[in-house]
């Protein structure tokens, strides 16, 4: 999937992270859900988000919380022209997902 999705570059200036000896930008506490697509919401060239495709592949209804390195601060749900359908509950900054057997759908988070 990787070679048909366009490369995404985004340079900031940060300070050098603390060494660790795992991290991660994102996590999905399902098994049966994998994220199809991902790519940053840009404004005026800065990074205020993310949009990313879920997909459940068990065919079983599934619980999921989505996190990111930062909390999330208001996230939807929006149809795959971008255009809102509803908003999605957070817990400690998770966003929180109920999605049935084989569903697919897209959500827009921001920080």
């Amino acid at each position: 999937m990787s070679l048909l999705a366009p490369e995404t570059t985004i340079y900031e200036t940060a300070a050098p992270p603390a060494p660790n000896t795992s991290s991660w930008l994102f996590h999905i506490d399902a098994r049966n859900v994998v994220a199809t697509h991902w790519e940053p919401l840009l404004t005026e060239g800065r990074v205020e988000g993310f949009r990313v495709r879920l997909l459940e592949t068990a065919g079983r209804p599934a619980r999921a919380a989505l996190s990111s390195f930062r909390n999330v601060a208001k996230a939807r749900q929006v149809n795959f022209l971008g255009e809102p359908l509803a908003d999605c509950p957070l817990e400690d900054g998770k966003i929180r997902l109920e999605l049935t057997a084989h569903e697919w759908v897209e959500v827009e988070a921001r920080w």
